[in-house]
């Protein structure tokens, strides 16, 4: 936000001292001096932070493989004031914050994150969804999914979660019409398609074919078929999902 602020700044007074003085080219040239050097200090400064910034996340991505959680969050968590600097990258931290509070069963922490996060991070707002759903607020859930399926049409997840979440509640009308228009872009997935036509013949969806990804949103038992096939041990760090009863 901060650089937003400075970049608009510095171009605008470049572009009010260029016609005040009269120079050549007058508000056409000043304009587009004032624009250039607005996009020239946002590209600037958000490419210092990218470099401070990626090392970070590799540490991070080592921490979590590790299985130190506690000091990934740390670090996630020092990288914060740096939002101020960049837009969205406060989303972007908080996604990542959110996903390892969920991991971890801390659900009060979780929510508390991933309702800062930004709707273009398809993951943090599908855990932000289940938690909502479990929580018996299907409106807040599906006004989640809605609001990251503008940003991720191609997610065939989230648009079948969503009409998952809505033909549990009933609203089986409103999860064809999802489902119809997620099939707008998604076009000949598999998946998206059976799931309407299951519903079309008034029959539940299957949401087996989305595997582990699913079922980490703990919104489903895991089958027991399906955790036999899982291979090797857990990932480093993260608690299982806790069964639902």
């Amino acid at each position: 936000m901060y650089t937003l602020i400075i970049a608009v700044t510095v171009g605008l007074l470049i572009t009010v001292l260029w016609i005040a003085l009269g120079l050549w080219g007058g508000i056409w040239l000043g304009t587009i001096l004032g624009i250039l050097v607005m996009v020239g200090i946002s590209a600037l400064v958000a490419r210092r932070i990218g470099k401070r910034i990626e090392p970070a996340m590799q540490s991070v991505q080592r921490q979590i493989q590790a299985g130190q959680t506690r000091l990934a969050l740390q670090t996630l968590e020092s990288l914060l004031p740096m939002a101020k600097w960049q837009v969205l990258l406060g989303g972007q931290l908080h996604a990542q914050i959110g996903t390892i509070h969920y991991a971890q069963g801390e659900e009060a922490k979780a929510m508390e994150s991933l309702s800062k996060s930004h709707a273009r991070v398809a993951e943090a707002q599908l855990f932000r969804a289940a938690l909502l759903y479990r929580k018996n607020d299907v409106d807040g859930a599906t006004k989640a999914l809605r609001g990251s399926v503008k940003y991720n049409q191609k997610n065939a997840l989230l648009h079948n979660t969503l009409a998952w979440m809505l033909s549990q509640s009933d609203r089986t009308d409103e999860a064809i019409a999802a489902l119809q228009e997620a099939l707008k872009s998604l076009k000949d997935d598999s998946a998206t398609k059976d799931n309407l036509i299951r519903l079309q013949n008034g029959k539940k969806m299957s949401m087996k074919s989305f595997g582990m990804t699913w079922y980490g949103l703990q919104l489903e038992k895991v089958p027991n078929a399906l955790r036999q096939m899982q291979q090797g041990p857990p990932r480093p760090g993260f608690r299982q999902p806790r069964r639902r009863r």
